[in-house]
C-alpha cells in the first residue's frame, strides 16, 4: 500500500507524457556521449600507436648514433694500426737493409782475411772460428727478424679482415636504413 500511495504521489507530479520525453532525451544524450566516448578512445589507441612510433624511431636513431660511434672509432682505430704496420715494416726494411751491409762487409772482411793470411803463410781456419761466429749471430738475428715480419703481416692481415666485417656491417646497417618506413 505505501508503494501505491507513492506511485500515485510521482503520478501527480509528473505528467506521463514529460517523463517520457524526458526518458527519451536522456537516452538520446546518453547514446550520443557514449558515441563520443568511443571516439575519444579510438584517438587515444591512434595517439599510443603514434607515440610508440616515434619512441621507436628515436630508439633506432640513438642505436645508429652509437653505431656510427662505435665504426668511427673502429676505423680510427684500424687507421693506427695500419700506421704502426707501416712504421714497422719500414723499421724491419731498414734493419734487413743494416743486416745485409753488414753481411757483405764481413764477407769482404773474410776475403781480406784469408788473402792477408795467404800472403803471410798463416792457416785462415786458426782464426777464423771468431768470424763464423760473428756470422751465424747475424743469420740468427735476420731469422728473427723475419718472424718479425711475419707477425706484423698477420696483424695487417687481420686489421683487413676487421675494416671488411665493419664495411659489411655498415652496408648491412644502411640496408636496414633504407627498408624502414619513413614516418614523420
Amino acid at each position: 500500500m505505501a508503494f501505491q500511495r507513492e506511485l500515485a504521489v510521482l503520478q501527480e507530479k509528473t505528467d506521463g507524457k514529460k517523463t517520457k520525453e524526458k526518458i527519451t532525451d536522456l537516452e538520446n544524450t546518453l547514446k550520443y556521449k557514449e558515441s563520443e566516448l568511443e571516439k575519444l578512445n579510438s584517438s587515444k589507441k591512434t595517439l599510443e600507436e603514434i607515440r610508440k612510433s616515434h619512441q621507436n624511431i628515436i630508439e633506432s636513431i640513438k642505436s645508429e648514433k652509437e653505431y656510427n660511434k662505435k665504426m668511427s672509432a673502429h676505423l680510427e682505430e684500424i687507421r693506427k694500426l695500419k700506421e704502426e704496420i707501416r712504421e714497422q715494416q719500414k723499421k724491419e726494411a731498414e734493419y734487413e737493409k743494416e743486416q745485409r751491409k753488414q753481411q757483405e762487409y764481413l764477407a769482404v772482411l773474410e776475403q781480406r782475411y784469408r788473402e792477408a793470411c795467404k800472403k803471410t803463410g798463416v792457416s785462415a781456419s786458426l782464426n777464423f772460428t771468431r768470424a763464423e761466429k760473428q756470422n751465424e749471430d747475424l743469420t740468427k738475428n735476420v731469422v728473427g727478424d723475419v718472424k718479425n715480419v711475419k707477425k706484423i703481416t698477420n696483424k695487417e692481415k687481420k686489421g683487413a679482415k676487421l675494416e671488411k666485417n665493419l664495411l659489411k656491417i655498415h652496408e648491412n646497417q644502411e640496408e636496414n636504413e633504407k627498408k624502414l618506413p619513413k614516418e614523420v
